[in-house]
């Protein structure tokens, strides 16, 4: 077995291996990357590297790393992000996880990065242990708590009306993106991990298939408040439903009938597209659930007729923003998120300020 750098010939084979190992969960969902592996990892960073492991010349296993300005302490930082962590049957029970963590070692001393954020499922019980362990070399893993990714389901029906609150709503073209980058900027610094970006990265392969016009704003006496984007990634990225587990496996049929009844979109059948957007680049003054809300609403009514199943969202366990949600019906994915440092960057972890609230950007994951 031998780790290298993936390049343009090992495409097929890193969008067969993503297509055919799904994440765990009532709903198996598997996540495509046809028909370019690479297209799509452009807007995890601008530096972004995927390592395979390669056995009798097929790739069994693959892991990426990439690497952007976020905000650590209000300061902009290179960080890193570890994803995509994939291995077939071939790769388990050997030593495969070791000695790609040792290659990846390697790529560190690059010093493009002091350290990483990452995020492990939570029923994922036994690569937390293995991961927790930092045995055979692992870095060491430091838990940030609870991360919620809420699939909001785009029926026709929520809970209650909205207050009126003095709050408009205006799409992204309108406003200019200037605009948005200064509020991004000027909000998502009091986040930790809150992603850097330049009006100019707005306009390229960092943020593809994202225009202007995705962006909704709101506004309160002429000032930006709140802003999200809707990012449809459907053209590079592609969530394929592989089958059901527990109850839903059993009563998918009659939860199904009830959906259709009550105008709620069907669950796809195994091997279907669940077709979906990102509520991308949250970012709220004060942190104000009222606002996010609004949001949602003119989000969910501009889109609630068209072909999609469901929004995904992503909340850190400690932020208020989630009561934004109640309103909706919605399946909740839980992971654990994680700083990930060798000895060079525990240092610069343990100064990192535990009383921000954490961001993921779920676009970009």
């Amino acid at each position: 077995m031998k780790f290298t750098l993936a390049d343009t010939r090992h495409n097929s084979e890193l969008c067969r291996l993503a297509r055919d190992i799904p994440m765990p969960g009532n709903i198996q969902v598997a996540f495509g990357r046809d028909p370019d592996f690479f297209y799509g990892r452009k807007v995890e960073g601008k530096v972004s590297q995927t390592i395979v492991a390669i056995e009798e010349d097929k790739v069994i296993g693959l892991g990426c790393r990439s690497i952007k300005p976020m905000y650590i302490n209000g300061q902009v930082v290179n960080f890193g992000y570890l994803s995509g962590l994939r291995g077939s049957e071939a790769a388990r029970g050997t030593t495969a996880l070791a000695r790609g963590f040792r290659f990846l070692r390697r790529l560190h001393e690059d010093k493009r990065t002091l350290a990483y954020i990452t995020t492990i499922v939570e029923d994922n019980v036994y690569a937390k242990n293995l991961l927790e362990s930092g045995r055979a070399g692992l870095p060491r893993y430091i838990d940030l708590g609870k991360y919620y990714t809420l699939a909001i389901n785009m029926n026709s029906w929520r809970r209650g009306r909205l207050r009126r609150d003095g709050i408009s709503v205006s799409r992204g073209d309108r406003v200019g993106m200037k605009e948005i980058v200064a509020f991004l900027s000027r909000c998502g610094k009091e986040r930790q991990f809150f992603p850097v970006y330049t009006e100019e990265d707005f306009h390229s392969e960092y943020t593809r298939d994202l225009d202007p016009k995705d962006f909704y704003v709101a506004i309160r006496r002429n000032e930006v408040i709140g802003v999200v984007a809707k990012w449809d990634q459907s053209g590079f990225r592609q969530n394929i439903v592989t089958g059901y587990a527990g109850l839903l496996k059993s009563f998918r049929w009659a939860l199904n009938l009830v959906l259709t009844m009550t105008r709620f979109k069907a669950l796809p059948e195994p091997g279907e597209q669940l077709r979906m957007f990102y509520v991308s680049f949250v970012c709220i003054k004060d942190n104000d659930p009222k606002v996010l809300e609004k949001l949602l609403e003119t989000l969910y009514q501009d889109n609630k007729t068209k072909e999609y199943h469901y929004c995904v969202i992503g909340f850190h366990e400690r932020d208020d923003l989630q009561d934004a949600i109640r309103r909706y019906v919605s399946v909740r994915y839980t992971s654990r998120l994680y700083l990930v440092a060798w000895e060079d960057g525990v240092d610069m972890c343990n100064r990192i300020d535990r009383g921000r609230i954490p961001y993921l950007e779920i676009g970009t994951m």
